[in-house]
């Protein structure tokens, strides 16, 4: 019986020894939390200071940011090797935020836009992707995997280990810049400061020809540009670039209807087989699903015409988007832009309508945009209008034959363009009455002093 007493006491003594440890690891536990709050809120409140202040360079700032608790928070993709902060030291930074499920287009449109750029031998820019998964306080073992993938493939820098990135550093990006799942671009200059809230557009739409990447820059790339086959594509494909290079008269088509393809194309082919020099190019439409692939099959096989790739179709289009984008941000709209109106109707002609069809010379701004049956009505009276190419181009022939030119008693509009032995400059359209300009040459005396 003493033994059994024995027994029980000691196992209540184990027993409430027990529940002191667990007691007091709670307490201890409790007490780490509120020293890691305490941490996270004394990280909160340095950033929220460090992006008022002026600073001799970004060092302070993306060492806050990014490697609180790792002194080589960087990996580069392109060299396959670890960095720390100093590797950013006198670079414009820009801060590529997304979650994991961004998808593939728009990787390889940004790597396309900034990675072959010409600021590459000087590196003046670095970019940063800084990748915060949807539910920020777990990474599981699948994120941790596409993470791997995607830093491991691409060009630039991504944080070697982003789950170990401060909770308050993640907050902060959500709650001051507005991370809210769409990919974003924070731009930081050489001393840390933030030049542009979100450069996204920018670079989607420009490339390093936004550089340093600041809001200024984006308006001034607006205010130089002009609606043209040119600012449509881009350098999306060599072979469309060099035949705006050379001036040549192309024409852009869109649809989902093969039959409305078929059908439009053969009269293209009709119109070139008289002499007219015409190339032109499928970009599928903007709702790009898997029958699209099958329209592309269908254009090869058949040779209706020359297509873009499926990537370079997502290229086209998602730059469109990006434009609206980056016009509505700087508060113009189809009443105020010429460029939201062309860009605006156009993706509401390619929801609506069988097809559509921009038409342009080169460069020049002067541009047709056609759509449905119109369009095919128009292209069947080619023998009617055809006899004013000679005199107008095929765009002015086009365009005398859809809609006579309204009375205009007065227009002095004038644009200078200067002259080079190699120009392939045809007849200049008024950007304003759409009426051919006059030639006048103008000379000018650069002597000084």
């Amino acid at each position: 019986m003493r033994k059994q007493m024995n027994y029980i006491a000691v196992t209540w003594e184990l027993w409430s020894l027990v529940n002191k440890v667990i007691n007091i690891h709670g307490l201890l536990r409790t007490q780490l939390d509120i020293c890691y709050e305490h941490i996270e809120a004394k990280v909160h409140e340095k950033l929220m200071q460090l992006f008022k202040e002026t600073h001799e360079d970004n060092q302070k700032v993306l060492g806050t940011l990014l490697s609180l608790k790792d002194d080589l928070p960087l990996w580069d993709g392109f060299t396959q090797g670890q960095f720390g902060v100093d590797a950013l030291r006198n670079k414009i930074v820009i801060l590529f935020i997304s979650n994991l499920d961004i998808s593939l287009e728009h990787l390889l449109l940004i790597m396309q836009q900034t990675y072959d750029h010409p600021h590459e031998e000087e590196r003046s820019y670095e970019i940063v992707w800084i990748p915060i998964p949807n539910h920020i306080h777990s990474w599981d073992f699948g994120q941790q995997k596409a993470f791997y993938q995607i830093a491991s493939s691409s060009p630039w820098y991504s944080i070697c280990q982003p789950w170990l990135l401060s909770l308050a550093v993640v907050y902060y990006i959500t709650e001051e810049w507005h991370f809210k799942g769409e990919p974003l671009m924070v731009v930081l200059d050489q001393q840390g400061r933030i030049i542009c809230p979100n450069a996204i557009d920018m670079v989607l739409i420009w490339g390093d020809m936004a550089y340093p990447f600041s809001n200024s820059r984006e308006e001034q790339l607006w205010e130089n540009a002009s609606w043209t086959l040119e600012l449509m594509m881009d350098n999306i494909d060599p072979v469309m670039s060099m035949w705006i290079k050379e001036g040549r008269t192309i024409c852009l088509y869109g649809s989902s209807n093969l039959e409305w393809i078929r059908e439009f194309t053969n009269m293209i082919k009709n119109i070139t087989s008289s002499g007219v020099s015409l190339e032109m190019i499928y970009v599928g439409h903007s709702n790009l699903g898997g029958h699209v692939g099958d329209i592309i099959s269908a254009i090869a096989q058949e040779k209706l015409s020359g297509y873009l790739s499926q990537t370079k179709m997502q290229f086209f289009w998602i730059r469109l988007k990006r434009m609206i984008s980056s016009k509505s941000r700087l508060g113009k709209d189809i009443q105020n832009d010429l460029i939201m109106k062309e860009v605006t109707s156009l993706l509401s002609l390619d929801t609506r309508e069988k097809g559509w069809v921009v038409m342009g010379e080169g460069s020049s701004i002067d541009t047709i945009t056609l759509h449905g049956r119109k369009l095919l009505e128009c292209l069947a009276l080619f023998q009617i209008w055809g006899d004013h190419i000679e005199k107008l181009g095929f765009l002015g022939a086009i365009r005398k034959a859809l809609d006579p030119l309204p009375y205009v008693e007065h227009c002095n509009q004038f644009r200078i363009i200067p002259h080079a032995d190699d120009s392939k400059e045809g007849a200049v359209i008024c950007e304003e009455c759409k009426r051919a300009m006059s030639k006048h040459i103008l000379y000018q005396c650069r002597v000084t002093g």
